[in-house]
Parts: C-alpha cells; sequence; structure tokens
C-alpha cells in the first residue's frame, strides 16, 4: 500500500496545476487544434488548386498533340483558345473533323478483323476445350 501511496503522491506533485495553468494549457491545446484545422483546409485547397492546373496543362497539351497530329492546329490558334469550348464554325469543323477521324479508324478495325483468319480461332478454341 506505501508503493500506491508514493506512486500517487509523485503524479499529484508533478502535474499540480492550479487554475491559470489549466487554462493556459486548454488555450494552447485549443489553439493548436484550430489552426491545425485551417491549415490542413488551406493546404488541401492549395493541392487541389495545384492538380487542377496541373490536369488542365496535360489536357491543353495533349489536345495540342492531337490536333497536330491530325494537322488540325492553326497557326494562329493559342493552345489556350483550343481548349477553350463553344459551339461557334472552328469548334464544329472540328467536331466533325473528329468524328470523320474515327469513323475511318472504326473502318480500319472492322477491315483488320474482317482479314483475320477463321482457322486460328478455331486452333484455339480447341485448346481452351480440351
Amino acid at each position: 500500500m506505501e508503493v500506491l501511496q508514493n506512486i500517487k503522491t509523485n503524479l499529484y506533485q508533478t502535474f499540480d496545476i492550479d487554475l491559470l495553468h489549466a487554462i493556459r494549457l486548454i488555450v494552447i491545446v485549443g489553439g493548436y487544434f484550430i489552426v491545425r484545422q485551417i491549415a490542413q483546409r488551406e493546404l488541401a485547397k492549395r493541392q487541389l488548386k495545384n492538380q487542377l492546373a496541373d490536369d488542365n496543362a496535360e489536357a491543353i497539351a495533349a489536345n495540342a498533340a492531337n490536333a497536330e497530329d491530325a494537322n488540325l492546329v492553326d497557326t494562329n490558334e493559342t493552345p489556350a483558345s483550343s481548349a477553350s469550348f463553344g459551339w461557334g464554325n472552328k469548334t464544329r469543323q472540328r467536331v466533325k473533323k473528329q468524328e470523320q477521324m474515327l469513323e475511318a479508324e472504326l473502318q480500319r478495325i472492322q477491315e483488320n478483323e474482317a482479314h483475320l483468319d477463321p482457322e486460328d480461332d478455331k486452333d484455339i478454341e480447341e485448346l481452351l476445350f480440351d
């Protein structure tokens, strides 16, 4: 019992806090939590903003690369204006060209599938079902 009494006395003396120290401790800990929450919120906003900026830059670069591949890039056109959305004449023309490219790609894929030898599929099918 004497050991427990000594432990209790030592703990009480170690953490002996008067009212002023208790209020000061509560203000410091509470302020820390509030500032931490605000800082985390601001850091999340910055991270989202940076991520959106990076995604937009990648999208503009990809659009420019795709447009260059399809010979759709106008020399007077800036990358920012090519990424804007609208239903003007240029946008309609761009959409028509993209649809034509898509149809041409689908036709090419269908032609490649038509040229496949059905005998090859039968050999594989026999191996799969054995």
